[in-house]
């Protein structure tokens, strides 16, 4: 995660062409079905650690930062995204790719051994993440630029929608 965000959105107003569009995605918090939790829990307690990002879970000043970079909000959604885990190879692409800074190697492979297990017992793990997607785009004009209050979009975590 780049902070503060308005350093990253004056960068990103500089070097982008008018016209052109810079998207990005965050972790976000978004409830999850319970299958769902109940796998993320099973996972947590093979790890004994908790995966996190390496930066705040949910960034809430986008909008405000995007004041004087000639940058416009053109989308803003939250959504789960989909991993479908079906082999011990892809269980251990998954394990190694969470931040987990709490976690010994013992853990990481006992959560491996449980995920491959699991899916030899019952098939493929569907494994979600929720993320926030944010696109700007680049204003023609200075003068054009709409004031962050006036962009449409919702800003708050209620606001999540299921991807498919």
């Amino acid at each position: 995660m780049i902070q503060p965000p308005e350093a990253l959105f004056a960068e990103v107003g500089r070097v982008l062409r008018p016209g052109g569009v810079f998207a990005f995605i965050a972790p976000t918090i978004l409830f999850v079905r319970p299958r769902e939790l109940a796998r993320s829990l099973q996972l947590v307690a093979r790890l004994r650690s908790r995966p996190r990002f390496p930066g705040p879970t949910e960034w809430t000043s986008y909008v405000d930062a995007l004041a004087g970079t000639g940058l416009r909000k053109v989308e803003d959604a939250r959504e789960r995204y989909h991993v479908e885990v079906g082999s011990r190879v892809e269980a251990l692409e998954v394990i190694d790719a969470l931040y987990l800074p709490g976690a010994s190697p013992r853990r990481k492979q006992a959560a491996v051994d449980w995920l491959s297990g699991r899916i030899d017992r019952r098939g493929p793990v569907r494994m979600s993440i929720g993320m926030r997607r944010f696109v700007v785009l680049k204003q023609l004009h200075a003068s054009s630029a709409e004031p962050a209050t006036q962009v449409a979009g919702n800003d708050s975590p209620a606001a999540g929608v299921e991807g498919q």
